[in-house]
């Protein structure tokens, strides 16, 4: 019985690591994005092309699409007592403001989730 005890608690106690990667909603490319024209693309054609948003926001006037793609990358190791992780989160985001008429008034866009990286634990 304590055989089976120390096998156990060996096993628990065993050094060990984990890579894990964690994306949200799809992603709708940049090359949907640029075809994206101020004043000429209506609501619809943007919802056709990048999907339903994350987020409306009413403003006065008009309303804001948020669309957000999230990449996350995780890096964890447990050695006995001590675990450590990385976690690295990257996104790409588009807000497209859309007027009263129902065309954009102005786009606007940032690319980074595929700067998204595993990494040691104990790194930056």
């Amino acid at each position: 019985m304590n055989k089976i005890l120390l096998l156990i608690f060996a096993l628990t106690m065993a050094p060990s690591c984990y890579f894990q990667k964690n994306k949200d909603q799809s992603h709708w490319g940049t090359e949907a994005v640029a075809k994206i024209e101020v004043g000429v693309t209506t609501r619809a054609q943007v919802l056709e092309l990048l999907g339903p948003p994350n987020k409306i926001i009413k403003l006065h006037e008009s309303e804001a699409y948020l669309f957000e793609h999230v990449v996350e990358k995780r890096t964890g190791m447990f050695l006995f007592i001590l675990a450590t992780q990385r976690i690295e989160k990257q996104r790409d985001a588009v807000t497209v403001i859309i007027d009263q008429r129902g065309f954009v008034a102005a786009v606007g866009s940032k690319t980074d989730a595929k700067q998204a990286s595993f990494g040691s634990p104990w790194g930056d």
